[in-house]
């Protein structure tokens, strides 16, 4: 099991990306800190490259802006369905039914989410879940 300590894995990959000078092992006390390992058997970060074994990091540097795009439509999905259920998993459903290769944009508009390139959605959102969850600044 991993537990996350004080930092995270994107404090370890923006520092790698932050000084791009940096060697391989330099990122490697704070890909340390970052995680507990609390099983014995893994000796996976036994050497001063093992942080750089996360290929995607490298090979697909859109992998967690893919992330982030889809947790901002399930967020709003999940606000919707705090309204009212049936509509939040009727747009949910409308979405699993978008053929492959729909482009992203698209697939929100034909399910009726909100574009979150458009000024002040992302914010909308986000005040909307403070609501929520009765967050305070």
């Amino acid at each position: 099991m991993i537990h996350l300590q004080k930092n995270t894995l994107y404090d370890v990959e923006a520092s790698s990306l932050k000084y791009p000078a940096l060697s391989f092992s330099a990122p490697l006390p704070a890909y340390n800190d970052a995680y507990i390992y609390s099983s014995p058997y893994n000796n996976f970060i036994s050497d001063d490259t093992s942080w750089t074994y996360i290929d995607h990091v490298f090979e697909e540097p859109f992998y967690y802006i893919g992330y982030a795009t889809s947790a901002l439509a399930s967020f709003e999905l999940f606000l919707e369905s705090r309204v009212d259920f049936h509509s939040g998993v009727a747009k949910y459903m409308t979405l699993t039914t978008v053929p492959a290769g729909t482009k992203y944009q698209e697939a929100l508009t034909i399910a009726g989410l909100n574009n979150i390139f458009e000024p002040g959605t992302i914010a909308k959102i986000s005040e909307d879940l403070s609501k929520e969850f009765d967050l305070k600044k």
